[in-house]
């Protein structure tokens, strides 16, 4: 593929870090892009409404106005002049397609992504095609149908978050809630689930497992 080189890219994440390290790895790939930041759905429409216009934007679904994702589609529509990427640390299969069938959005990676998944990610939004997925969706599908019945939407939610290894305070960070409300629904959770801990939780209802469920 030849490389384009953007010249300014908006990054929107509510977390300063998470920008920050998106923004070396950017860096590494796009040595001469400037990069501009949001850190919630009304800075980003700001930014993507600024001239110049940013010639690509990442943006991770639940930064605060984002309605956890909800308002991806308004925004991309909006801005058609900007292709958008997602960057999300969700993994739910339903997100993922609903982010990836938004117009406007090119490709949606995990913030886990490297410096070469996260490039051509832009390149490909940059050219306006849709970057395949790099997720095994039927086994997030797997995992939420074996959930379905046990625990409630927001649960399994919660309960991917902390499969990713986040803490309370990451989890009602990403997704909009009070810390204490985070810890009623682990307690919860483990009730379900019969289990005393975050570990236990984790380690016995694994990937490996859906199963046993």
């Amino acid at each position: 593929m030849q490389v384009t080189q953007p010249r300014t890219i908006l990054i929107a994440d509510d977390h300063d870090m998470v920008r920050q390290g998106i923004g070396l790895l950017l860096q590494t790939a796009f040595g001469s892009a400037s990069l501009v930041h949001a850190s919630d759905a009304n800075s980003l429409d700001a930014a993507l409404s600024a001239q110049p216009r940013p010639d690509v934007a990442l943006v991770d679904l639940h930064m605060p106005g984002m309605v956890n994702g909800d308002r991806l589609r308004e925004i991309a529509h909006r801005h058609q002049q900007v292709p958008l990427v997602v960057v999300t640390a969700m993994t739910s299969a339903d997100v993922i397609r609903k982010a990836y069938d938004t117009e406007g959005v090119y490709a949606v990676v995990p913030k886990s992504a490297g410096t070469e998944r996260l490039q051509l990610a832009v390149q490909y939004a940059l050219r306006r095609e849709k970057l395949p997925f790099m997720w095994d969706l039927s086994s997030a599908d797997a995992y939420a149908q074996n959930l379905d019945g046990l625990l409630t939407p927001r649960q399994a939610e919660v309960h991917s978050l902390l499969r990713q290894g986040m803490s309370n305070k990451a989890i009602a960070q990403q997704l909009g809630l009070a810390d204490g409300t985070v810890r009623n629904y682990l307690n919860e959770i483990y009730a379900i689930l019969k289990v005393n801990n975050r570990t236990q939780a984790v380690v016995q209802f694994s990937d490996s497992d859906y199963g046993k469920l």
